[in-house]
């Protein structure tokens, strides 16, 4: 990220992700273009900047992984990892809550797989 960026988004991030965003909306023209572009750069710069460590760094690796790389397995796995590492479910050892958090994201996936299959596919 270069020194003038904020924030946790590069610029390109930014793009990518107001162009996926768009992708996704069929209404009018409000959203689209550089509009979107401003209002995720100036949420970013405002509150991204707040976000303390590690959480930055997980969030970007993330957000990099799925709209850089297009490597969904690996933002799944790191976003797993690193809710597993911050969160202590009572009663489960570790290898219990690796499991139990994978679990669940399976199932979340799975939730939004299906809500954003068209009609016609299913």
């Amino acid at each position: 990220m270069s020194k003038d960026e904020r924030g946790i988004l590069t610029k390109e991030m930014e793009r990518k992700i107001a162009d996926y965003i768009t992708s996704l909306s069929n209404k009018g023209n409000f959203w689209k273009g550089p509009l979107l572009r401003l209002a995720i750069s100036t949420i970013d710069n405002n509150y991204g900047e707040k976000i303390p460590e590690p959480w930055k760094s997980k969030i970007r690796e993330i957000v990099t992984s799925v709209f850089e790389d297009k490597d969904y397995n690996h933002a799944i796995t790191t976003g797993m990892n690193f809710i597993n590492e911050m969160v202590d479910v009572p009663l489960l050892d570790d290898e219990a809550e690796d499991l139990f958090f994978k679990g669940m994201s399976q199932v979340i996936i799975a939730i939004v797989a299906k809500l954003n299959t068209p009609k016609e596919l299913e």
